[in-house]
């Protein structure tokens, strides 16, 4: 996982060095998809005004369809990206990012936005049950793998990471 900090600086970096990418990246440290969801996501999917991402794609043997909230900073974020029509990011977009950060000096493990996201927003909001509908898990492996990892604190920090440009 990573935290909120290294979160915001990657927010930062793709927003103003990468912005074809901020949509995935936003997507995915806000929401929690998994790679493959990410880059099936168009903007149809993504309602700003409602505050949530509809994700109608997923694994096998996992909930294909579900409402993931937006909060009010990833909308902002969302609200950076240029082009708001047809598919939210590149193909392969998570790869690119990932190789990006790296290369900028961000360690970024595998998984790493979805197990952060999930890590604090368990956190945050004290709700197995309510974050393994958001993501797509059962409410047991989020018991197992994501519980205690971060403080309330940490999890409120993690969705406060707030753009520093303003629309």
């Amino acid at each position: 996982v990573i935290d909120s900090k290294t979160f915001h600086a990657l927010l930062e970096h793709f927003a103003s060095k990468h912005p074809e990418y901020l949509g995935a990246l936003t997507v995915a440290g806000f929401c929690g998809l998994r790679r493959s969801e990410i880059h099936a996501q168009t903007w149809e999917d993504v309602s700003l005004q409602r505050r949530f991402v509809r994700v109608t794609v997923a694994k096998r043997n996992t909930p294909a369809r579900r409402l993931v909230p937006l909060s009010t900073y990833a909308v902002e974020w969302l609200m950076r990206c240029a082009n708001r029509s047809g598919s939210i990011c590149p193909n392969l977009a998570i790869d690119r990012i990932r190789d990006i950060g790296r290369v900028a000096g961000f360690n970024l493990p595998g998984n790493c936005f979805r197990h952060s996201f999930i890590s604090h927003r368990v956190a945050q909001i004290s709700d197995v049950a309510a974050v393994a509908l958001e993501a797509g898990n059962s409410p047991q492996v989020i018991f197992r793998h994501y519980r205690e990892l971060f403080t309330k604190a940490e999890g409120r920090a993690w969705f406060s990471n707030r753009t520093t440009v303003s629309n």
